[in-house]
C-alpha cells in the first residue's frame, strides 16, 4: 500500500516512521518549553567534527527575532550550519566533561 506523504509518495512504514519521529520531536520541545528552554542545540561528534543535528528555539524567542530581524535567523539555526572542530572548543570540552562525569 503506498500513500502520499506531501509531494512525495511513502509506504506505510515510512509514514509510520514520520508520525513517531514527529511524536519524539513534540515529547522534546515540551520538556524544553516546561524547563524554560530558549533555545538548544543537538552537536554530535562526525568524524572530526562536531555537527547539529537538532535545534530548538522557543516561539515567542522566535517571534521577537521575527519582529525585530524579520529574517527567520536565530541564534541556534545559524548555528546549526556550522562544523565543530573535534579536538578543541567548548563542544568538545563539554564533551570530554560529560563522559568524565559518567565514569565518576
Amino acid at each position: 500500500m503506498v500513500n502520499k506523504c506531501g509531494s512525495n509518495p511513502c509506504d506505510v512504514a515510512q509514514f509510520v516512521d514520520l508520525v513517531l519521529a514527529l511524536e519524539k520531536q513534540k515529547r522534546i520541545e515540551d520538556c524544553l518549553q516546561r524547563n524554560d528552554a530558549i533555545y538548544s542545540i543537538l552537536w554530535q561528534k562526525m568524524g572530526n567534527t562536531y555537527r547539529a543535528v537538532g535545534q530548538y528555539t522557543s516561539e515567542a524567542r522566535t517571534r521577537a527575532l521575527s519582529r525585530v530581524r524579520g529574517d527567520g535567523k536565530t541564534f541556534a539555526t545559524e548555528s546549526a550550519k556550522l562544523q565543530i572542530p573535534a579536538r578543541f572548543g567548548p563542544i568538545s570540552r563539554a564533551a570530554i566533561r560529560l563522559k568524565f562525569s559518567k565514569v565518576l
